[in-house]
C-alpha cells in the first residue's frame, strides 16, 4: 500500500485533504493521495461508449478554446480582482 501511495503522490495523483482531516493535522499536510482502486473495478459498457461517442468532439472544443485567446484573456481578466490571481495577471 506504501508503494501506491509513492507513486500517486510522486506522479500527481493528490489532492487536498479533506477540512477534518487539515483540522486535526498537527504536521500541516498539503496534499495526499487521492483514493484509488488496485482491482478492476466494474464499470457499464453504455456508459463507456456514451463517453467514447463524444470523446472526439471534446477534444474539438477543448483544442479550440486553447486557441482562443480573447476568452481565456476574459476569464484571466474576471478572474484578477482575487488576490491569487494577481501576481498571474502579467503572463497572459
Amino acid at each position: 500500500m506504501q508503494t501506491t501511495k509513492d507513486w500517486t503522490i510522486a506522479n500527481g495523483l493528490a489532492v487536498r485533504p479533506p477540512p477534518a482531516v487539515a483540522a486535526n493535522d498537527s504536521e500541516g499536510i498539503l496534499a495526499m493521495s487521492a483514493p484509488v482502486t488496485l482491482f478492476p473495478s466494474p464499470f457499464p459498457k453504455s456508459c463507456f461508449e456514451e463517453a467514447s461517442a463524444i470523446q472526439t468532439k471534446y477534444n474539438e472544443l477543448y483544442a479550440r478554446i486553447s486557441r482562443d485567446e480573447d476568452f481565456l484573456s476574459g476569464l484571466v481578466q474576471e478572474c484578477v480582482p482575487c488576490p491569487p490571481c494577481r501576481s498571474f495577471h502579467g503572463i497572459i
